[in-house]
């Protein structure tokens, strides 16, 4: 009884994991869209000023 909750208790840990890794995963994805539209602006924020 005690090593079927110990296994189950494993694959409980193992579940959270892999949640909160595909949650980091997510949030890293959505930075790095972020930054592209940052960079996009920086660029057409430095090419207005140029034609200043």
């Amino acid at each position: 009884m005690q090593v079927l909750l110990g296994v189950t208790f494993v694959c409980f840990l193992a579940l959270m994991f892999s949640l909160l890794l595909s949650n980091q995963q997510k949030k890293i994805q959505s930075n790095k869209r972020i930054e592209r539209k940052l960079d996009k602006l920086i660029t057409l924020l430095d090419k207005e000023n140029s034609n200043k």
